[in-house]
């Protein structure tokens, strides 16, 4: 009981105490625009339509993350961007407490607290955890389905009204994050229809169940439409033109990929499982590894195991042969690195509680020793924490250059930061003093001296240049370095002045 407390308050500690050292993303400004919005179409009861219309692509997300996180902001008289960080890292916590609930259900509370410890050890989660608003909350509400699609393959035949009820709100909270939840309808209609096959239940049951499934497919539609508004005036058509809209989706920017540029809309097969693996930490990803061999060569696939496989590649599978558009590392599809942690604990728990006392104590020692170098490493990138790259691919070093670092701008906190304290050390009498950004500018801006003013464009001569080392900025821009923002030798941010 010690342990299980022990397991939710340390994180949870941790989430209090780093909270506001993560910086704005990319993204981040539109969809805080897009939480207002939102508030104030259903403030004005429909009034200020702009969340409802379809000439903008951000409506086409469920809003419901972004709703709650601008109550929550102005609930507690946070700052507008940390406040969001903080519910953004309670909603990862979420995650945490079902990876917990998930492996308590496949066989044991020690396997829930070792798959919920290994996923908060997992940089990839945790370093999207305070500021990613849209993966995170998706692979928390996938990570819930699945809990509930165990449940529903249990109780099968009789789900009864509180299974029905938890179904339909969990898959409705899938749905209102990204309309790709519809994944999650789809498992659970296969499920169904599986089992149906296999157990042939009776004409009074299948009846029963016809209901059941009816009313979990209402309730999901019904908690999806409540905090989206574009849906919510298109009941019916709107989830479906968002869907379209999504699926036919083609950007054609550039992407690095192991040490090539490629085009987003037209990547190497291999991109999704290689970034997986990359950004997976080693125990993670050999233990998953092991996991899928012993699950092939069994050949007596329980079927719980084999949902949770169906779930990590069926996605990725799609994706591959459908040529999806991708960018931005593997964020995309974040949501299955959960289940991939939960496969990985499978197998390390089998080992811990391994009959031969040797391998159980390599076993231990192995875990321990590969858990704490893991939070020291996390520890190191700090609070980029995402753009971890694992030994196999030579670490960060291993990484740069050839993929991915700090694709979202986080350390442009750090640089806005770092041009403060120079402007404090070397007052300047020019008032703006004008700044240049090849990067997320307003990332920038937000932490600004009151002084300081961002160019909207290239053109005009600024004092200050601050710039990502992503694409080209490095080398188009020149100037006197005054601060470097590095993590374990790679530049991710540089501050110039210009000359």
């Amino acid at each position: 009981m010690k342990l299980k407390f022990l397991l939710f308050l340390l994180p949870l500690a941790i989430t209090l105490y780093t909270f506001r050292d993560f910086g704005i993303t990319w993204d981040e400004q539109d969809l805080l625009f897009y939480g207002q919005s939102i508030s104030d179409f259903y403030t004005s009861f429909g009034k200020i339509d702009n969340a409802t219309r379809a000439t903008d692509l951000i409506n086409f997300y469920g809003g419901l993350f972004d709703l709650c996180a601008h109550a929550f902001t102005k609930l507690f008289s946070f700052d507008r961007y940390e406040g969001r960080h903080l519910f953004n890292a309670l909603v990862g916590l979420l995650g945490i407490v079902g990876m917990f609930q998930l492996g308590k259900r496949l066989r044991s509370e020690r396997l829930g607290i070792l798959a919920a410890t290994l996923l908060f050890l997992t940089p990839l989660y945790f370093g999207h955890m305070f500021n990613n608003p849209k993966d995170i909350p998706f692979a928390v509400a996938y990570l819930w389905s699945a809990v509930v699609l165990i449940d529903v393959l249990r109780g099968f035949p009789n789900l009864d009204t509180g299974l029905t009820w938890r179904a339909g709100l969990v898959f409705g909270l899938t749905l209102s994050t990204r309309i790709g939840g519809a994944l999650v309808i789809f498992y659970f209609l296969i499920l169904i229809l599986i089992k149906c096959l296999i157990n042939r239940p009776s004409k009074d049951d299948f009846i029963s169940l016809l209901r059941q499934v009816f009313f979990v497919g209402l309730i999901s539609w019904i908690v999806m439409l409540s905090a989206w508004p574009f849906s919510l005036v298109r009941p019916f058509s709107g989830p479906f033109i968002a869907l379209r809209e999504f699926s036919k989706f083609n950007w054609d920017s550039k992407i690095l990929f192991k040490g090539q540029w490629f085009v987003a809309n037209d990547l190497p097969w291999d991109y999704i499982p290689h970034y997986l693996f990359a950004k997976l930490p080693e125990i993670t990803a050999v233990a998953f590894f092991l996991f899928l061999c012993r699950w092939i060569a069994l050949r007596r696939w329980s079927q719980e195991k084999s949902l949770l496989v169906f779930m990590v590649f069926f996605p990725i599978s799609y994706a591959i042969l459908t040529r999806a558009t991708l960018y931005d590392g593997i964020r995309h599809f974040l949501f299955v690195a959960p289940l991939v942690t939960l496969l990985a604990a499978l197998t390390l728990d089998e080992l811990l509680s391994h009959s031969n006392k040797i391998v159980k104590s390599m076993a231990v020692g192995f875990t321990l020793v590969a858990l704490s170098s893991q939070a020291y490493r996390m520890i190191e990138l700090h609070p980029y924490e995402y753009i971890f790259y694992n030994r196999f691919m030579g670490g960060l070093k291993g990484a740069a250059y050839r993929y991915e670092l700090d694709y979202w701008g986080h350390s442009f906190k750090k640089a806005a930061e770092e041009l403060n304290r120079y402007l404090d050390k070397n007052p300047m009498t020019k008032n703006p003093i004008l700044v240049f950004s090849c990067g997320p500018g307003h990332a920038a801006r937000y932490y600004f001296h009151q002084n300081i003013k961002l160019l909207p464009r290239d053109g005009i001569k600024p004092d200050f240049l601050i710039l990502l080392n992503r694409y080209e900025c490095l080398n188009t821009y020149g100037g006197e370095v005054i601060a470097e923002i590095k993590r374990d030798g790679i530049l991710l941010a540089v501050v110039k002045k210009s000359q």
